[in-house]
């Protein structure tokens, strides 16, 4: 952990609500911070507005989820503010000097990556896009080469397109259905067809968490939720260093972090055809269906 200045440091961090994840980010970034800071953390209300006067009087902001965010950009304060826990944080197109953050994603890139590692013997990962995941599978399709495996996309437009999108990733010799972030795809209902033509098939499919393995996808990742927390509390030391001698660092010019580390989720009796190497499969977090 980063030595911090001795200053006394007052931070407001305001939690969304819902999601259990945001709490394991909080515990994570309290961890993280020193003694000498003065941390409250403040359930996101109903009305945000209520919360400008306490703006006024705390060093930093951080805002925990993406509803909290989402409150803090319309209170636009003068304070920094250091965001966390933020999933696709490109969607709110922030251009604030005094913002920065750390968010959910795991790159697209590294995932496939780590695919690679886990199954050497993937030719060919279907990529399935929606509106809001075109540009990441279009990224993808021209990164093929340099990531070691063919890419094939298929647009769908509705969740009823899915067991028609599968049976042909199936037909075309796709080895993983690989899903990128889009709600298309993210939701109950979608996941279930996603599911079911995935065991119909005996074709891998991604978990986009824990939840989604168990329940029968064959391999996922998701952030180390604690670890997005103690990144949090390294950029509100950096942030805090005005020491003489120490050049002033502003929130805008920190490049906004994806979550530093990740977990790991496999499901051995959704493998298939696919081989595990023994070396990964002693990394991944959890193991289920051995």
């Amino acid at each position: 952990m980063l030595l911090w200045a001795l200053v006394s440091l007052k931070v407001l961090v305001l939690q969304s609500p819902r999601l259990p994840i945001y709490q394991e980010v909080v515990e994570g970034l309290v961890s993280g911070l020193p003694a000498e800071a003065s941390v409250e953390v403040l359930p996101l209300p109903d009305d945000p507005s209520a919360l400008a006067a306490k703006l006024e009087v705390v060093d930093m902001v951080v805002p925990v989820g993406s509803p909290a965010l989402r409150a803090v950009l319309k209170l636009n304060p003068e304070k920094p503010v250091i965001y966390t826990a933020v999933f696709n944080s490109a969607q709110f197109n922030i251009n604030r000097v005094n913002f920065t953050g750390v968010s959910l994603e795991i790159s697209p890139e590294r995932q496939i990556r780590t695919l690679k590692t886990v199954f050497p013997n993937i030719r060919r990962v279907g990529v399935p896009y929606g509106e809001q995941s075109k540009a990441q599978a279009e990224k993808l399709f021209l990164m093929a080469s340099d990531l070691g495996v063919q890419i094939f996309i298929y647009a769908v437009s509705s969740r009823d397109e899915i067991p028609q999108m599968m049976k042909v990733m199936k037909a075309s010799g796709v080895d993983f259905v690989w899903l990128p972030v889009d709600t298309l795809f993210a939701n109950l209902e979608s996941y279930k067809k996603l599911l079911a033509a995935s065991r119909k098939h005996k074709l891998p499919l991604w978990g986009y968490a824990e939840a989604h393995v168990k329940a029968g996808a064959t391999f996922g990742m998701q952030p180390d939720f604690k670890e997005v927390g103690k990144a949090t509390a390294d950029i509100l030391w950096l942030l805090s260093q005005n020491a003489e001698g120490t050049a002033e660092v502003k929130p805008g010019e920190l490049v906004t972090m994806e979550a530093p580390s990740f977990r790991s989720f496999l499901n051995l009796k959704a493998v298939y055809h696919l081989q595990v190497a023994e070396e990964a499969l002693a990394k991944i977090n959890r193991v289920f269906g051995e």
